[in-house]
């Protein structure tokens, strides 16, 4: 929603803050009240809405919040997760026709003064692209990034088969769930006739990410530090998640790569052909030849043998060309570096 100001001379971008709100009652007055400090600073540039979903919260954590021309409440009936909650956000967004949306979590631990530079940055974006800009904690050490000794963990086991499930190059941080894009990106991702389904709960950020893979959307990851205080925790049970989550990023790697190299005929699936058409004879040769006459105490003829070697050696350069060649046609993930990642308290 471009809109012309007559007394300013210039077109204003419209941007819809999202925050979707459970269990955030010592946080969220806060967040809210740096979200209209930071914002307010560059009011001549845009119009700003910031839209709280609160998540049927136990806590009451928005009691003391109100309506007003800068914030917009949306209430639910029930708990139906970070992802519906924030997919609600969204939907009201491109209702009102906000030109770019940002969520950020209610608890704190996205800074909002990196809204300023994190906006400026979407405007300047090519309108005729579509484009999912989003945090990172760990390109930059930061000494003071405590992130919790769980989410590390996490990240360390999970990151390297969400990145093979993805196809995109130099990607750090799948989980963060501080983001922005435009209407356009937004109005894709939501459309249900464009592959993965967008995931309700824990699973909502890997399947953003699964669907701007399957949309070629290109990625710009920002480097910030996020705000893990004394008294920060989190709702979600990251020991439950594993099993959901390592089966969610394995269905997706055979979907990526049957989409890539299956619909598509190129070097790729030509490696494929050749490393699976060598690992079968391996296994021909290994349970028809070699064990049987291993355990007849017969000598292994030297052209079986050699069969053997050269098939498995085929095999396993093959299968490596492949790695390499789908990690080098990925798409490349752009890194931001905005001049508050210096200024942090």
């Amino acid at each position: 929603m471009n809109y012309y100001d007559s007394n300013k001379k210039n077109f204003l971008a419209s941007v819809a803050i999202i925050i979707p709100c459970y269990k955030a009652s010592k946080f969220i007055n806060l967040v809210l009240k740096d979200c209209q400090k930071y914002l307010s600073m560059i009011k001549e540039k845009i119009e700003f809405k910031i839209v709280i979903i609160n998540d049927a919260c136990p806590e009451q954590s928005l009691k003391n919040v109100s309506e007003n021309d800068f914030i917009k409440i949306i209430h639910n009936k029930k708990n139906i997760g970070v992802g519906a909650s924030t997919l609600k956000g969204i939907k009201y967004a491109l209702k009102n026709k906000y030109d770019f949306m940002i969520k950020l979590d209610a608890d704190g631990q996205h800074p909002p003064k990196l809204l300023v530079e994190l906006i400026e940055y979407m405007i300047r974006l090519p309108k005729y692209q579509l484009f999912l800009t989003k945090g990172t904690r760990y390109k930059v050490r930061i000494k003071k990034n405590k992130v919790p000794l769980l989410r590390k963990v996490g990240t360390l086991l999970m990151d390297p088969i969400a990145r093979s499930a993805l196809g995109y190059r130099n990607l750090s941080d799948v989980t963060n769930g501080f983001f922005g894009m435009d209407s356009k990106t937004a109005s894709f991702l939501l459309n249900p006739n464009y592959g993965t389904k967008i995931e309700n709960r824990y699973l909502f950020e890997s399947s953003i990410l699964a669907k701007c893979s399957e949309l070629g959307i290109n990625i710009n990851e920002f480097c910030m530090y996020p705000n893990y205080g004394k008294d920060w925790t989190s709702s979600m049970n990251a020991p439950s998640m594993i099993i959901p989550v390592f089966f969610f990023w394995i269905k997706e790697i055979l979907k990526r790569i049957y989409r890539k190299y299956f619909l598509k005929i190129n070097l790729g699936t030509l490696l494929i052909i050749i490393a699976l058409s060598n690992f079968v004879v391996c296994q021909i040769l290994l349970f028809n030849r070699i064990i049987p006459e291993v355990k007849k105490e017969i000598l292994v003829s030297a052209g079986t043998s050699t069969a053997f070697t050269s098939s498995f050696i085929l095999a396993t350069l093959t299968i490596s060309l492949f790695l390499f060649y789908d990690y080098a046609s990925g798409i490349k993930v752009n890194t931001i570096f905005f001049k508050e990642i210096n200024n942090f308290e």
